[in-house]
């Protein structure tokens, strides 16, 4: 039996006019309810605009934001909600607010019956939005509207393929992506649309912003591209870069179905591929990372790939050889100028072990304010002997374990 459901992703203009703040949310908001219109008129079951629509073309600060988001939860209730129930429609409404004294990246659902259902809070924020003070949220909610069960990401939230996962594995049938990514090219940002369709076996549905419709559209504006792809990562119906309405009627009962897939015939693939899954080899998604500063794309050459989370006995990741000593340091056999530092740690580790053997300097009095073991006034040449012997018995070790 069919499951018709039919999706309007939003497109709003990128450009908000306004002299203040509070004069562009408020023709956000204007703007906003005239398109949701549209979109009810055309026969829209669910419609779901751009992420944070309320505050586009503001200037944000942490001074300024809790005051100008204060109510705005309360004012997408107070705006949208007869509409939903006006045209029978579900909504999706993605607006910054302040909610228990924390600014929230939200996205509030709405039933065809204009009732409140909850509402989705951004789990992956960025650094700018930190600088104005938003929380991130730290769950994956499912909503059952429209007669059909719905997921949420926003913006960053798809850079992480474990975020459309999560949704998946909690039962949602179609995902929706507010967002305000910016073009960076064709090829990457056609590839972004599609791969949470394609990895999960969901309907996928990006909405954006459009760009000005007397402006060609160039790399670097808002993306547009607002659309519908189904589980097979076919295009169904796409806005284009200008303002305006992706509307298209999607079968929630045809899933994406392969043919040779695990065994002979065609069988439903995402049964499949969850049944497959080794949730007890994903460890790695779990464990603590250390945050790394940011590196300017002038220094992404000299990048060094920090090894998240080791623990004693593990193996490095393939692709530079290493060996083991017998004094349980790992040197990197490579002449790399990003893994000096790294050489000159490992060193004065095997120098002190060296010390607290030979002379018994394990006493806290015997190391200098870095940590070094102080054996003798500094001497570079007697320095340069010692770092030839670290090397040549290392050296040596990996020649007598190979």
């Amino acid at each position: 039996m069919k499951r018709p459901l039919t999706i309007a992703a939003v497109q709003l203009p990128s450009a908000a006019p306004g002299r203040t703040n509070a004069a562009r949310q408020r023709a956000n908001f204007d703007l906003a309810a005239q398109w949701l219109n549209e979109a009810g008129r055309r026969g829209a079951d669910i419609a779901c605009l751009g992420e944070t629509f309320n505050v586009l073309g503001t200037r944000l600060t942490r001074r300024n934001t809790p005051a100008l988001v204060r109510h705005a939860r309360a004012e997408a209730l107070r705006r949208f909600a007869p509409l939903a129930r006006r045209h029978r429609m579900a909504l999706i409404v993605p607006v910054l607010a302040l909610v228990d004294g924390l600014v929230r990246n939200l996205a509030v659902v709405l039933d065809q019956r204009g009732r409140d259902c909850g509402h989705y809070a951004k789990v992956h924020i960025i650094e700018n939005e930190r600088d104005y003070g938003t929380v991130p949220g730290d769950a994956w909610p499912v909503f059952e509207v429209a007669g059909a069960r719905i997921g949420i990401q926003i913006c960053h939230d798809n850079s992480f393929p474990e975020s459309a996962r999560c949704l998946a594995l909690n039962g949602a049938e179609v995902i929706f992506w507010p967002h305000v990514m910016s073009g960076w090219g064709d090829v990457f940002m056609d590839l972004l649309l599609r791969a949470p369709a394609v990895h999960n076996g969901v309907h996928h549905v990006p909405v954006c912003f459009g760009c000005p419709t007397d402006r060609a559209w160039l790399p670097g504006m808002l993306l547009g591209r607002s659309s519908i792809i189904g589980p097979d990562a076919t295009i169904l119906a796409d806005a284009g870069r200008h303002p305006g309405i992706a509307l298209t009627t999607i079968d929630l009962a045809a899933p994406r179905v392969a043919t040779q897939f695990t065994r002979p015939g065609d069988w439903v693939w995402q049964v499949d591929m969850l049944n497959d899954r080794r949730p007890d080899t994903y460890a790695p998604f779990t464990r603590p990372w250390t945050r790394q500063p940011p590196v300017p794309a002038a220094a992404a050459g000299r990048l060094r790939r920090p090894r998240a989370g080791l623990r004693r006995g593990e193996q490095p990741a393939a692709g530079l050889a290493r060996s083991r000593s017998e004094h349980g340091f790992v040197v990197t056999r490579t002449r790399c100028a990003r893994h000096h530092r790294q050489w000159r740690r490992e060193y004065w580790r095997w120098r002190l072990r060296q010390c607290r053997r030979q002379r018994n300097t394990a006493r806290s009095g015997d190391l200098d304010d870095h940590g070094r073991p102080r054996l003798a006034p500094e001497n570079p040449r007697r320095r340069r002997s010692l770092f030839r012997q670290f090397a040549g018995d290392a050296a040596r070790r990996r020649h007598r374990q190979a």
